[in-house]
């Protein structure tokens, strides 16, 4: 049986809507399950969610959801409702939660790969497999366990087997490092 709104069927909206509020608060979810968390890595991530995830991203999902919402009032067609919604939320997904996800995410291993590139270190990528830092680093990377004098980009899982290093860069669970003696 389907829900009407002044003629309108609440469940063209109630999923979209739903969904939306689970984007609006997708950091504070995330830091709410953060203790559950093991992965050092994902915990680092969530440490730096409300960067990313701010005030000005909150009020674009804000904004998305309140036109979405304002559909159930404007007297048209469920189809260009429908198309609406679907503009919308795609508009929400591709213009503002991805980009958000992603500066999070790749942000770090491009700044990483700039320094790497601008001290001109050879680097080793140990227990991490992103091959954009070879893109923006401009160089080949080999993938090894590192040895005494390496330069190395991992995440925290690589550290625990890397015995004495200084850290050159460090941020949201990538880490740019110097194996030493």
């Amino acid at each position: 049986m389907a829900y009407y709104f002044k003629g309108v069927n609440f469940w063209l909206f109630s999923f979209t809507l739903f969904f939306i509020g689970v984007l609006f608060f997708i950091p504070d979810l995330a830091h709410m399950f953060e203790d559950k968390i093991k992965n050092s890595y994902a915990k680092e991530i969530v440490d730096s969610m409300n960067f990313y995830f701010n005030i000005d991203y909150k009020v674009s999902v804000a904004i998305i959801f309140a036109i979405i919402l304002g559909t159930i009032f404007i007297k048209i067609s469920d189809v260009k409702k429908i198309t609406i919604i679907g503009v919308s939320f795609i508009s929400l997904v591709n213009f503002i939660v991805l980009p958000s996800y992603a500066r999070m995410v790749e942000l770090p291993i491009k700044e990483a790969a700039m320094i790497a590139k601008t001290h001109h270190f050879k680097v080793v990528m140990y227990k991490l497999n992103t091959p954009s830092f070879m893109v923006y680093s401009e160089s080949l990377v080999q993938k090894r366990v590192p040895k005494i004098g390496d330069y190395v980009i991992t995440k925290p899982k690589g550290l625990k087997h890397l015995k004495h290093f200084s850290v050159i860069y460090h941020k949201n669970g990538i880490y740019l490092v110097k194996v030493k003696k």
